[in-house]
C-alpha cells in the first residue's frame, strides 16, 4: 500500500502562515460551539420552567375552584346568621395552605431557574469575550487576503471580476441601444401630418398621414435585434463569470 503523500508546508512561510489562521479558525469555531451548546443548555432549563408552571397551573386551578365554592358557601351561612360548621373553615384552611405550598413550589423553581441561567449566560459573556480578544474580526474570508492566498488564483480571481466588470457594461450598453431604437421604431410608426398641400387631402379636406418609411423602421428593427441578441449574450457572459469567479473563491478558500 503507497503512502499519501502531503505537501511540506514549511518550506513556503504563506502556507505555514495559511496554516496558523486555520488553526485559529477552527479554535474560533470550538468557543462558538460552546455557545451553542450553553444556549442549548439554557432552552433546556426553559423548558423546565414552562413545564413547573403549567403543572402548578394544572394544580392550582381546582384548588381555586373549590375555594371559591367553600367562600360562597361560607359566605352564605354568615349572610343568613346561621352556625359555621367546623369542617368548612377547616377545609378552607387545608386548601389555602394545598395554594401556598404550591405557590412556594413554582417559586422556588423560578429561582433556581434564574440562578443557573444567570450563571450559563456569564459563561457565554466570558466565552464572547474571550472570541473578541484573541480573534478580533479573523473569519474565512481572511484566506482571500495577499498574505494568505495563492497568488495565482488571486489572479485569477482579478480576473473574473474584469469579466464581470465588462458584462455589465455591456448589459448597460445593449440596454441604452435597445430603449433606443424601441423609441425609434413608435416615432416612425406614429402618423405624421404636415401642412394641407396639394396631395395630402382627401376629398374631404382632411389632411392624410405621411407613409410610413417601411426602410427606416426595417433598419430599426434589425438594429434592436442585433441589440437584444447581445443583451442576451451579455447576461449569459455575467452568468459565467459570477459563477466563474465564485468557483476561484472557493478554491482560493479551500486551498
Amino acid at each position: 500500500m503507497s503512502t499519501p503523500v502531503f505537501a511540506d508546508i514549511t518550506a513556503d512561510p504563506r502556507l505555514v502562515r495559511r496554516r496558523n489562521i486555520r488553526i485559529q479558525l477552527a479554535e474560533k469555531d470550538l468557543l462558538h460551539s460552546r455557545i451553542r451548546e450553553i444556549e442549548s443548555v439554557i432552552r433546556s432549563l426553559d423548558s423546565e420552567l414552562d413545564n413547573a408552571t403549567n403543572r402548578h397551573q394544572a394544580t392550582c386551578e381546582p384548588i381555586q375552584s373549590e375555594i371559591t365554592t367553600v367562600e360562597h358557601e361560607l359566605a352564605t351561612l354568615l349572610a343568613d346568621r346561621l352556625l359555621v360548621p367546623a369542617s368548612f373553615a377547616s377545609r378552607r384552611r387545608e386548601l389555602l395552605e394545598m395554594l401556598r405550598e404550591a405557590n412556594n413550589e413554582l417559586e422556588t423553581a423560578a429561582a433556581d431557574h434564574k440562578t443557573r441561567v444567570a450563571v450559563f449566560q456569564k459563561e457565554i459573556r466570558e466565552v464572547q469575550k474571550k472570541i473578541a480578544a484573541e480573534f478580533g474580526s479573523l473569519t474565512e474570508h481572511t484566506l482571500k487576503s495577499r498574505d494568505y492566498a495563492n497568488p495565482v488564483l488571486l489572479d485569477k480571481h482579478w480576473c473574473s471580476q474584469r469579466g464581470i466588470q465588462f458584462a455589465e457594461s455591456r448589459i448597460r450598453a445593449a440596454a441604452e441601444k435597445i430603449e433606443l431604437y424601441v423609441a425609434q421604431i413608435a416615432r416612425e410608426r406614429t402618423p405624421k401630418y404636415g401642412p394641407a398641400t396639394t396631395g395630402n387631402v382627401d376629398r374631404n379636406g382632411n389632411v392624410r398621414a405621411a407613409p410610413i418609411d417601411s426602410s427606416t423602421v426595417a433598419t430599426y428593427e434589425s438594429r434592436l435585434a442585433r441589440w437584444r441578441l447581445e443583451l442576451s449574450t451579455a447576461h449569459q457572459q455575467m452568468a459565467d463569470a459570477k459563477a466563474e469567479e465564485a468557483g476561484i473563491l472557493r478554491a482560493i478558500l479551500d486551498e
